[in-house]
Order: C-alpha cells, then structure tokens, then sequence
C-alpha cells in the first residue's frame, strides 16, 4: 500500500513538472511583453530584462523557487501583483 501511494506521488510529481515549467513561460513572456509597452525608466526596463534573464537562468538550472522570487522582482518593478 505504501509503496502504491509513493509511485503515485511520484508520477504527479513528474506530470506536475511541465506545468511549473509552462507557467514560467507564460510568466517570463508576460513580463517582457509588459516591459516593452511599460511607461518606466529604461534603467527600469534594462533591470527587468536583467532580472527576467537571471530568472531564466535560475529555472533551467531547476533552482524554480529562486526564479520565481527573481520574476516576482521583475514584476514589482512593473507594477504587476
């Protein structure tokens, strides 16, 4: 019985991968479509690419709750919630 409900979080784990993932996208590009139209600073907008590329960075190596925090800087900046 345990063993049943171990393999089955696992396999939610592994489906629930892609998901994270995809929403990061969506996060990431959401950002930069935003920055690009955004009436801030470029220094602003520069350190918004910056954080969104660090945060790249940052998820492809599987570090996704650091790019998380890093798109949520980005997002501030923005003044996105």
């Amino acid at each position: 019985m345990m063993k049943k409900a171990f393999v089955t979080a696992a396999a939610l784990a592994m489906l629930a991968g892609p998901a994270i993932a995809g929403t990061f996208d969506e996060d990431a590009k959401m950002i930069q479509d935003t920055a690009a139209s955004a009436q801030i600073s470029d220094a602003d907008k520069a350190k918004v690419m910056e954080l969104t590329a660090v945060a790249k960075q940052q998820n492809d190596a599987g570090q996704s709750d650091q790019a998380a925090a890093t798109l949520n800087q980005a997002k501030q900046l923005l003044g996105i919630n």
